[in-house]
């Protein structure tokens, strides 16, 4: 029994299937423009076309994130060490201005104060008792003790004298005339002595001894200023009304002196942070304020936008301008919480074209139709590759491909092939 070769039956419908493939292929450059007659009868495609113009147009605004925060904040903490006495405030609490937040121990520093106190008071007593001077009692006494001097030297220098006289008439020995000028020597030295111990009593109190009395007195008071200093903060207050974001302390707790105990927030300012690119900040505070939109939870956050400024650094890591928004009074904030900005992001100039009317092309390139004359006053559509520079919602920003003026294809290219002759009908 004679068998065919199964390729062979298959040989037939491939010639079948490559003479209908050629005779396709043959038919579509018959009717391609300028090869014959049937080009030439090919009536055009009617198209809507656009011509191509430069324009300006507005860059869809930047969605950025932002944080709330206060415009005071402060991480208060006592500027001594110490044993925490007391705890008067917690997280989440409410305080006004000066209100007490927590104190420490104060049995050893009420101690030193205590002593600095009553050492200025004996200081103090010495200083008055030598401005006042010497007592009119001892100057007295001082007087009494001259006069008795001086009689006691008057009497010791007669007697020396006698003596003398004695001497002279072999009356007394040499030794004792020795003696009674002695004693006369004697009297008169005391009698100096209680006259300088007069006046010096008289004089006062010398101006030295003053002036060092004095610095004692004022160096003893500046450390008890001191130590009352110290007193008072041993007691931390809140610096302004607001609320405690956190506490750090615990009672009987040993902290260290600038130690963070309380992070507190004032209720009274309230701004939004958000970081902008730094093109977009070149605009400037005002300018990007007036049309920003700020929202929390897609609600809208009212601000002052006549308040807004741009802070004058730029952040290395991602850098972007800090731009600063006032928040409006009466809404309920939260410090650190998250928020969406949306800015304008200014216009850019380019070739305007519709999104519709490119389709994926080579390379990543887009590809558009265009209505080219074709030197008869007829038009054919022709490829054109473009690059895309911008996504303007209805608008694409063309930055290569396409030229001021060209007939671009918006309707109709899903029915238009490359070569195809077509009947352009302008957008206005």
């Amino acid at each position: 029994m004679h068998r065919e070769h199964p390729d062979r039956d298959h040989r037939p419908r491939c010639r079948h299937r490559t003479t209908t493939a050629t005779a396709a292929l043959l038919a579509l450059a018959a009717c391609a423009p300028g090869t014959g007659t049937a080009a030439s009868t090919t009536p055009p495609t009617a198209v809507v076309v656009q011509s191509v113009q430069p324009g300006r147009l507005p860059r869809p605004p930047l969605r950025l994130p932002g944080r709330i925060e206060a415009v005071q904040r402060s991480a208060s903490g006592f500027e001594l060490g110490g044993v925490v006495a007391d705890v008067l405030a917690d997280a989440g609490d409410r305080v006004a201005a000066g209100q007490p937040l927590a104190r420490l121990d104060r049995e050893r520093p009420q101690a030193a104060f205590d002593a600095v106190v009553a050492a200025e008071a004996a200081a103090e007593a010495l200083l008055a008792e030598l401005v006042a001077g010497p007592r009119r009692e001892a100057i007295e006494r001082a007087e009494a003790a001259v006069a008795a001097a001086r009689a006691e030297a008057a009497l010791a220098a007669a007697t020396a004298s006698r003596t003398r006289q004695a001497l002279a008439a072999a009356a007394v020995s040499v030794d004792d005339d020795d003696r009674a000028i002695r004693a006369a020597a004697v009297a008169a030295a005391a009698q100096r002595s209680a006259e300088a111990q007069l006046a010096e009593l008289v004089a006062g109190t010398r101006p030295e001894q003053l002036a060092a009395q004095r610095a004692a007195v004022a160096r003893l008071q500046a450390e008890r200023r001191r130590l009352a200093r110290d007193l008072a903060d041993l007691e931390l207050r809140a610096p302004f009304a607001g609320r405690v974001l956190a506490r750090s302390i615990a009672k009987g707790q040993v902290v260290a002196a600038g130690a963070p105990a309380f992070d507190l927030v004032a209720d009274d300012g309230w701004r939004i942070r958000v970081g902008v690119p730094m093109r977009t900040a070149a605009r400037g505070a005002t300018a990007l304020a007036a049309a920003a939109v700020a929202t929390r939870d897609e609600r809208p956050l009212a601000f002052v936008a006549a308040n807004a400024s741009l802070v004058d650094a730029v952040d290395p890591r991602v850098r972007t301008v800090d731009l600063l928004l006032p928040l409006a009074p009466g809404q309920e904030l939260r410090d650190d919480e998250l928020v969406h900005v949306a800015v304008p992001d200014g216009d850019v100039d380019g070739l305007a074209v519709p999104p519709a009317a490119l389709r994926g092309g080579p390379r990543g390139l887009f590809r558009c139709l265009v209505a080219t004359p074709d030197g008869d006053g007829r038009h054919v559509a022709r490829h054109r590759d473009v690059q895309v520079g911008s996504w303007l919602g209805e608008r694409v920003v063309v930055t290569g491909g396409l030229q001021p003026g060209d007939l671009l294809i918006v309707s109709g290219a899903d029915h238009v092939l490359a070569g195809m002759p077509v009947r352009p009908t302008e957008v206005r």
